[in-house]
């Protein structure tokens, strides 16, 4: 009963916070007490991988490896480019089996507790913006383990369509994940602390460029660098 009455209080706490601190707009208020009312109705997902529908992460330097670990199934990426620095790590690969994204770059800040995917597509792709995620943001934690970092995805998302428009996204996810206690006290703070550094470095200028710069900026001193490699380089960039 205890458990139960803190679980409760800790929902209350997370809603409030994310109400009251991040959406600092009507519009934004609105869209988000929408989603709060469609995720209250969701019934709890079905638990499938390792007691939880978590996913993890492990990215190997050595190996120039990502594997994806989710609902039971893991996947491999081969990385094509690499850097690792204390609290900064960045990489370049092929996005497999998409019909129109085509690369994936990706930056992880885990001092910022967020992992930022920047999505290339196919070029002259008879699609609409609106369809298109042109950045995905996953609010994460890290666990540094030798040659290797271990992401674990806290639920909250933020994503960049490539209309512009953005949004907050997979609260009910994160409501589930607390109400099951997947996630502890310090997941949903890490969780919380990376919407919130997401949300203020993008609303102060409306370009997450710029914010992601910054943060390359203040992590990538090179006396900071402990991996560098590159497998191949066709991205032009």
């Amino acid at each position: 009963m205890k458990k139960d009455y803190q679980h409760k209080i800790n929902r209350g706490i997370c809603f409030c916070i994310i109400k009251n601190v991040f959406f600092k707009t009507y519009k934004q208020r609105k869209m988000f007490y929408t989603t709060w009312d469609q995720y209250k109705m969701f019934s709890a997902k079905h638990i499938v991988w390792g007691g939880s529908l978590l996913k993890h992460t492990v990215i190997n330097f050595n190996q120039m490896l990502e594997t994806v670990n989710k609902n039971g199934r893991k996947h491999e990426y081969s990385i094509d480019d690499m850097q690792v620095y204390d609290d900064y790590l960045h990489y370049k690969r092929d996005y497999i089996n998409h019909p129109y994204y085509e690369k994936i770059e990706y930056h992880l800040f885990p001092k910022e507790n967020i992992g930022i995917y920047f999505l290339t597509q196919y070029q002259n792709l008879n699609i609409v913006d609106a369809d298109v995620y042109q950045y995905y943001v996953d609010m994460a934690s890290v666990k540094k383990v030798q040659e290797q970092w271990i992401i674990k995805d806290l639920y909250l998302d933020f994503i960049i369509k490539s209309d512009k428009n953005y949004y907050v996204v997979d609260i009910d996810e994160f409501n589930d994940a607390i109400k099951s206690m997947e996630l502890d006290k310090d997941d949903i703070s890490c969780a919380l602390s990376g919407l919130d550094n997401i949300l203020k470095g993008y609303y102060k200028s409306f370009d997450i460029n710029e914010f992601i710069n910054s943060l390359i900026d203040k992590y990538s001193k090179e006396e900071f660098k402990i991996f560098d490699n590159t497998r191949r380089l066709n991205y032009g960039t």
